[in-house]
């Protein structure tokens, strides 16, 4: 929101975003987010749809709304012998 609001040229300071995570369901498996955005009055009804918009349109949020795959590898354990053994 703030590289968005230092490009239309809005005031920064006057906006705060706080996003709480729950787990979605019991086995804790899947998780929803809440994002609440605090807005100064002084903002116009364009500008805070803007900075909305904004903090809806993060790369957070697309990330999130794909598909996310994790792959865990555990690497060997390095070698005991030091480089001059290997050499000789």
């Amino acid at each position: 929101m703030a590289a968005v609001a230092a490009h239309k040229g809005l005031q920064g300071a006057g906006f705060s975003v706080s996003v709480r995570m729950k787990p979605a369901l019991e086995d804790g498996s899947g998780a929803d987010f809440e994002t609440e955005v605090a807005l100064a009055p002084s903002y116009s009804r364009r500008e805070r749809c803007i900075l909305f918009n904004s903090a809806r349109a993060c790369e957070v949020h697309h990330l999130l709304r794909g598909p996310i795959r994790f792959r865990e590898a555990l690497q060997d354990a390095p070698s005991t012998r030091s480089t001059a053994a290997i050499r000789s």
